[in-house]
């Protein structure tokens, strides 16, 4: 497998920013994870310090 970045236009990279959604992260990932593709996806998480266990 290569380490190389992948071109723009082959990859969907999808950003979920979070605080505090302990109750809501997997359903939030899992959504992602669902969609049908012919492309990769990168699915980057934010997490700002949360107070539950996010």
């Amino acid at each position: 497998m290569s380490s190389s970045p992948l071109p723009i236009s082959l990859a969907v990279d999808v950003a979920i920013i979070t605080y505090n959604h302990e109750s809501f992260i997997r359903q939030a990932i899992d959504g992602v994870l669902a969609q049908k593709t012919t492309f990769p996806i990168r699915l980057v998480i934010g997490e700002d310090c949360s107070t539950d266990t996010t």
